[in-house]
């Protein structure tokens, strides 16, 4: 006789949420980096808007990222990877939230996504004919 679980139509209903339902995932020596008011006073943010300028954005991190201590193995990779989510805003951050869980594991996987998302065609050619128009 097969037995059947107690679960009715209504938990059926409810979402589960994976143990870690962030799309980055840190190395176990960045887990417990604690950012400072300092450091979030300091970010710059990104809402993932047409006009902003990504690359200067994924710069700003990393001169901010630069001038943070490195403690107990933390490199400044796995800061990087701390501090990116912090910086989002708005359509960024629902960008961010809507990856699969524990997609990226490294600083240049997140940063390769999010410039696979944001750094279009479009600007890609705009930033073209500038060049272009330059010479």
């Amino acid at each position: 006789m097969d037995l059947v679980p107690n679960e009715t139509m209504g938990d059926l209903d409810i979402p589960t949420i994976p143990m870690s339902p962030s799309s980055i995932v840190l190395p176990a020596a960045a887990k417990y980096y604690e950012l400072k008011n300092i450091h979030f006073n300091m970010m710059p943010s990104f809402h993932g808007l047409s006009f902003e300028d990504h690359l200067a954005h994924i710069r700003d991190i990393f001169n901010i990222v630069s001038n943070m201590a490195l403690t107990g193995g933390v490199t400044e990779e796995h800061l990087m990877m701390i501090v990116f989510p912090n910086t989002l805003k708005d359509k960024a951050k629902t960008w961010l939230n809507f990856l699969r869980p524990g997609l990226l594991t490294s600083w240049m996987e997140v940063q390769n996504k999010f410039l696979e998302k944001f750094f279009t065609t479009q600007k890609t050619n705009a930033l073209r004919d500038k060049i272009m128009q330059f010479s």
